[in-house]
């Protein structure tokens, strides 16, 4: 592997966060970063990694980045509505996946079967 493929270091990211070792994905997405700093799928894996260690606000400031370069981007909104949502910040999920669920009405198919979600669940049609 060339050291110096940003898209090397995003895809053996993958592999260690499907493999579920989250520090060697990590690793790996913030090389990806350094390497190409426009790099909106690392930031938001990068995200995501996080928030399996538990590190919430790191995973919204890495997502939020995320959004900021590609902020159309459904799925990216949708992850950014989890982490308010997993810190308790509801009013704020709600107003990111609003915007997630009119990008991509089918954004929000997963949240609505997940258990965690179901006393929170709202209408997001308005």
């Amino acid at each position: 592997m060339n050291p110096e493929y940003p898209i090397a270091h995003f895809n053996l990211g993958l592999v260690y966060q499907k493999k579920g070792l989250i520090n060697e994905a990590i690793t790996e997405y913030k090389t990806a970063i350094k390497l190409k700093p426009f790099y909106p799928k690392a930031y938001n894996n990068l995200g995501l990694m996080y928030s399996e260690k538990g590190q919430i606000d790191k995973a919204i400031e890495k997502i939020q980045e995320a959004i900021k370069q590609e902020p159309n981007h459904p799925e990216m909104q949708n992850n950014l509505g989890t982490m308010y949502f997993k810190k308790g910040l509801f009013e704020e999920s709600i107003k990111v996946y609003k915007k997630a669920f009119k990008l991509n009405p089918s954004s929000l198919l997963k949240n609505s079967t997940n258990s965690d979600y179901t006393d929170k669940r709202l209408d997001f049609t308005d």
